[in-house]
């Protein structure tokens, strides 16, 4: 992870990747959770650490999402944060857009086309927000987003209820009859052709 700008400051952003390894060991999580968000936390990488990830600072302003990632052509995960982000809403929104960078770095070293890496914009939302709903719970938030009308997750609810909950939120932007464009359709790295789509996630 190299630091194009600070998100916070170095301190805070420091302590929210802290808390999120502690959320990756709460026993409030299942192994499977656990593991997930340990596999976030790896996908930042350490400080000064050359694997393509960028961190940085986005625009504060109404109507302007807390955070995004977005892979480039070259390879290297652009990540920017509002600077206005802090406490649980920094920490849950570290894991939502750690997913987008696992799941960026896996297509980018996996660019088969029609793949399970090759994943649409329903795809990816769904698997974030399953992720930031994991460290929610470990934090022992009560809802998930936090200042969201509508919720993802809240305490209480089981695994299934947060799988409908996350479908519902995100068919607002991206309904069944159009679930977003690929990785494939955006990336123009390099790619390749599998004879059929693999499963494996």
């Amino acid at each position: 992870m190299l630091a194009k700008a600070q998100p916070i400051t170095r301190r805070e952003n420091a302590l929210a990747l802290a808390r999120l390894g502690e959320a990756a060991n709460s026993g409030a999580l299942t192994g499977l959770q656990r593991y997930e968000l340990k596999e976030i936390l790896v996908s930042y990488g350490d400080k000064n650490e050359h694997n393509g990830v960028f961190v940085g600072v986005r625009r504060a302003a109404p109507g302007i999402a807390p955070a995004s990632t977005q892979l480039n052509d070259s390879g290297t995960i652009d990540v920017k944060f509002r600077p206005d982000l802090n406490g649980n809403d920094f920490v849950t929104d570290l894991a939502h857009e750690g997913q987008h960078i696992s799941d960026a770095a896996y297509f980018r070293d996996n660019p088969y086309v029609g793949s399970s890496y090759d994943e649409t914009h329903y795809d990816r939302e769904y698997w974030a927000y399953d992720a930031g709903a994991h460290a929610a719970q470990a934090l022992g938030m009560r809802g998930y987003p936090q200042h969201a009308d509508i919720k993802v997750w809240q305490r209480g609810w089981t695994q299934a209820d947060v799988a409908v909950a996350i479908a519902r939120y995100i068919q607002r932007g991206y309904p069944d009859a159009n679930p977003g464009p690929r990785y494939s359709d955006e990336y123009q790295g390099p790619k390749k052709i599998l004879g059929q789509p693999r499963d494996d996630r």
